[in-house]
């Protein structure tokens, strides 16, 4: 696990983050970079505004976040001053480390049954040079899946109670094998119960309060994987399996 410290809140979990500096919009004068936390019941998304000035700073820095209609949105950060999803930072210079504002991201409504899940962020800035920058961070649903550690007794009890159920055959697919399944099940943030055979059994939950398990039964056989997850919410059983099905 990786660990992030900001505002006195130490931030563990499974890390991901942009690969280069975007500066979307042609802007030669800022960026934008960001890194995320996936907490217990959260996901952190820290947005770093870099200033590329040669030698003065970028003043009155606003920066806009618009979340998934189905979330709720906290920002937080050092010397800025937060607005509901908007924020302003007075100044940021060359050289200085970049300015930081996190996000926190948590689920306030059921998940859409369709479309992709983002973070649009704007971020508008004066000085010398005014700019902006617009971005959207695609955030993947098994960024919102955490591992659950699991025995064959535990899963098969829990699979018998559980009343949603969503099933997937994907094929034709590249898995060759129950342990390259393994794999993928692992970056779907699902921990591995058993293997038996052919088949594989896992569990995951969702990261937001209260109780949501999601366990994931798969065949593998024929070029195929025939992939069955449980919950207790018909739209995330369907949402783990496409998520898992997309990956193999």
């Amino acid at each position: 696990p990786s660990s992030v410290t900001l505002n006195g809140f130490q931030m563990q979990g499974a890390m991901f983050s942009s690969p280069t500096l975007v500066q979307v919009g042609g802007s030669p004068h800022a960026a934008l970079s960001w890194v995320g936390a996936l907490l217990p019941n959260e996901l952190v998304v820290l947005l770093h505004i870099h200033s590329l000035m040669p030698t003065e700073p970028l003043v009155a820095v606003d920066v806009q976040v618009d979340k998934p209609a189905c979330m709720s949105v906290k920002l937080e950060g050092p010397a800025v001053k937060i607005s509901g999803s908007s924020a302003r930072i007075t100044q940021v210079r060359p050289g200085d480390d970049p300015a930081v504002l996190a996000a926190r991201l948590s689920f306030a409504a059921p998940l859409p049954k369709t479309g992709n899940l983002s973070l649009v962020v704007a971020v508008k800035y004066d000085g010398i040079q005014a700019g902006r920058i617009n971005a959207e961070i695609p955030l993947p649903l098994a960024l919102f899946f955490r591992p659950v550690q699991s025995n064959t007794q535990q899963f098969g009890g829990m699979w018998q109670k559980l009343p949603c159920n969503h099933k997937l055959r994907i094929a034709p697919t590249a898995v060759s094998d129950p342990e390259h399944f393994v794999a993928i099940l692992q970056r779907a943030n699902f921990a591995k119960v058993e293997i038996i055979k052919s088949e594989i059994i896992s569990v995951s939950r969702v990261a937001r309060p209260g109780d949501c398990p999601l366990l994931c039964h798969a065949r593998l056989g024929g070029g195929a994987v025939d992939v069955t997850v449980k919950s207790t919410d018909e739209s995330w059983a369907q949402a783990a399996a496409v998520a898992i099905g997309s990956m193999c």
